[in-house]
C-alpha cells in the first residue's frame, strides 16, 4: 500500500524551494510490520504565494500539521528535512485557530443546503411600492430603510455626479444594519441571555478611535458625550456579552471602501473574518475588534485566535463587482445562522438584493 504526500507552505519552504514528495511503504519484515519512508522524487511546483492564494493559509496550516503528525509516528521522516524541526513551533502556533474550533470549511459541508430566496414573494412585495418606489413608506423607522437606501439596495439610484456611478448599488450601513436586525437583536437592545447579537456598523466606524466597541452616547443638544448614559449602555452590553455565544459585526473599513462580516465566538474564543474580496481585510482588524471587547468586558483576549476566510478554497464566496460587499455580508450572516452551505451569491445577486429589500421593508422577519 502506498500513500503520497506533497508538502507546500511558506512556513516550511521559501518560494524558491521545491515541494517534496514522500512515499510511505508498508511491508512485512520477519513477520512484523514496519514503515519505511522513502524519498521518491522532487517535483517542481508553483511559488508559495501562488499556492497560498489558491488554498488559503488555513488549509496550509492543516497540511503542515498533518505532516508533523506523520513525522511523530515515523521519526525518520523528520530527518528528511531540517526545516520540519525549525518550523514545528510556528506551525503549531499558526494552526491553533484550527484546534480550538471546527475549521470553517463548514461553508462547504454545512448540515443544511443553501438558502433559496423567495423570488416570487419578494418581487410581489417590491411591486407594491411602485416602479420608482413612490408608494414605499417604512412602517418601522428604526428598523427599515428610507427610499434612498432602498434604491441603493435595488440598484435604482441615479447618480448625481459622474464619480458616484460606481457607488450605485452600494448598501449603506443603515441598510445592512436593518437587515441584520431582522436576524438577531442589536447589542444595545438585546436582553441578557441572548445567544447571538450583532454590533451595527455605526459603531465599528468609530471602533479604532473610541474603543469599547465604539459604544458612546452623545447629548443631542450639543453633541457632547453623555457619560451617564454611556456608562449605562456599556454596562448593559457587558451583561449581554457575558451570556452570549456569538457576536456578529457589520465591520466597515474607515474610509467606507469595503465592508465584511466578523463573527466573534465566545465559546471557541476566536474572531472570524468573512471577506468577499480577498486582501482587503487583515487579521489586525479582527485583533482590534477583540481588544474592544476586552476593554468593554475585561476578558483577556490575548490568546484568542483571529481567522480570515477570504478565498473560495476556505468556503467564502467572492464578489466580482465593486458594490456588493454589503449584500455578501448580509447573506453570509443568514447562512451562518442557519448552518447552511454558502452558495454562489454573485450568480443570483439580483435575487438576493430583492430578498434584502423585501426583508427590511417588512415589519416582521419571515424565514426564507
Amino acid at each position: 500500500m502506498f500513500a503520497r504526500l506533497v508538502v507546500f507552505g511558506q512556513s516550511v519552504f521559501s518560494p524558491e524551494r521545491k515541494p517534496m514528495t514522500l512515499q510511505y511503504r508498508n511491508r512485512a519484515m520477519n513477520g512484523a510490520q514496519a514503515t519505511k519512508p522513502v524519498i521518491k522524487s522532487i517535483k517542481a511546483a508553483a511559488r508559495a504565494e501562488d499556492i497560498t492564494s489558491v488554498l488559503g493559509t488555513d488549509e496550509l496550516n492543516l497540511v503542515l500539521m498533518a505532516v508533523y503528525q506523520s513525522c511523530e509516528r515515523a521519526p525518520m521522516c523528520a530527518a528528511v528535512s531540517r526545516e520540519f524541526k525549525r518550523a514545528k513551533e510556528a506551525a503549531e502556533k499558526g494552526s491553533m485557530a484550527m484546534l480550538v474550533a471546527p475549521h470553517r470549511r463548514h461553508m462547504k459541508i454545512a448540515s443544511k443546503p443553501s438558502l433559496i430566496p423567495s423570488v416570487e414573494e419578494d418581487t410581489a412585495v417590491i411591486q407594491t411600492w411602485g416602479e420608482t418606489l413612490e408608494l414605499y413608506v417604512p412602517e418601522d423607522l428604526l428598523l427599515s430603510c428610507d427610499k434612498d437606501d432602498m434604491r441603493r439596495i435595488l440598484e435604482r439610484q441615479a447618480p448625481t455626479w459622474p464619480h458616484e456611478v460606481s457607488r450605485n448599488g452600494w448598501l449603506s450601513n443603515f441598510a445592512v444594519d436593518a437587515y441584520m436586525s431582522k436576524l438577531m437583536p442589536r447589542l444595545a437592545d438585546a436582553e441578557p441571555g441572548a445567544l447571538r447579537v450583532f454590533l451595527p456598523g455605526a459603531h465599528t466606524l468609530s471602533l479604532f478611535a473610541k474603543g469599547t466597541l465604539g459604544l458612546t452616547c452623545k447629548n443631542g443638544e450639543n453633541g457632547e458625550i453623555d457619560f451617564e448614559r454611556t456608562d449605562q449602555l456599556r454596562a448593559h452590553a457587558q451583561n449581554v456579552l457575558a451570556g452570549a455565544e456569538e457576536l456578529y459585526v457589520n465591520f466597515n473599513l474607515g474610509n467606507d471602501s469595503h465592508r465584511a462580516l466578523m463573527r466573534v465566538s465566545f465559546t471557541h474564543q476566536r474572531c472570524e473574518i468573512y471577506d468577499s474580496k480577498h486582501g482587503h481585510f487583515m487579521r489586525m482588524h479582527g485583533r482590534k475588534l477583540l481588544l474592544g471587547i476586552q476593554e468593554l468586558t475585561r476578558v483577556d483576549v490575548s490568546e484568542w485566535a483571529v481567522v480570515a476566510f477570504e478565498t473560495p478554497a476556505s468556503g467564502m464566496a467572492q464578489q466580482t463587482d465593486d458594490k456588493s460587499c454589503g449584500v455578501f455580508l448580509c447573506i453570509t450572516a443568514a447562512h451562518l445562522l442557519s448552518d447552511a452551505e454558502l452558495p454562489d451569491i454573485q450568480a443570483d445577486i439580483k435575487a438576493w438584493r430583492r430578498h434584502i429589500a423585501a426583508t427590511v421593508g417588512s415589519v416582521t422577519y419571515k424565514e426564507f
